[in-house]
């Protein structure tokens, strides 16, 4: 463990270790760390893969909402999710605006700030993957009306 004023020192010095690697020598690193003891199970070799998605996409993608939507779209492979939205809040409205969307128009996305599960979220600041066939609890069925969703099993 590292005192937080080294943290910086550390850092810059580990990417100019990995800045001198060969590719080659890169890619065993990475097979190596999935295979690591973190990334033992299931859930935690998806989560390396999501990280990994991530990176090429930072890497690779030089326009911000391709990025926004190839992560949205990976996200929503390893949540086993039919949608997957970010939404901002607009405070001259107090309405929450999809800024990116899968599987709905974004356009289409735009309603008051305390409504279905991203008002939820929004208003708690606790991040939700809800199964809405069983939890009608939080969920906005005039949003599903307006967007057309039908939900199906997977």
């Amino acid at each position: 463990e590292f005192e937080e004023e080294d943290r910086e020192e550390i850092k810059r010095f580990i990417e100019q270790y990995i800045l001198s690697f060969t590719p080659d020598r890169l890619k065993e690193c990475i097979i190596q760390m999935a295979l690591s003891d973190n990334y033992a199970d299931t859930e935690g070799l998806e989560m390396f893969s999501l990280l990994l998605s991530i990176f090429k996409d930072i890497t690779k993608l030089s326009d911000r909402s391709e990025f926004v939507t190839s992560l949205l779209e990976e996200i929503s492979r390893v949540m086993d999710a039919q949608r997957a939205t970010i939404f901002l809040i607009n405070p001259d409205s107090n309405e929450l605006e999809a800024v990116a969307a899968i599987g709905a128009d974004k356009k289409q996305l735009r309603f008051d700030y305390r409504k279905g599960i991203p008002g939820s979220v929004f208003t708690s600041g606790v991040a939700l993957n809800i199964d809405a066939i069983r939890d009608e609890t939080r969920f906005s069925p005039e949003i599903d009306r307006i967007t057309g969703f039908k939900y199906t099993l997977l």
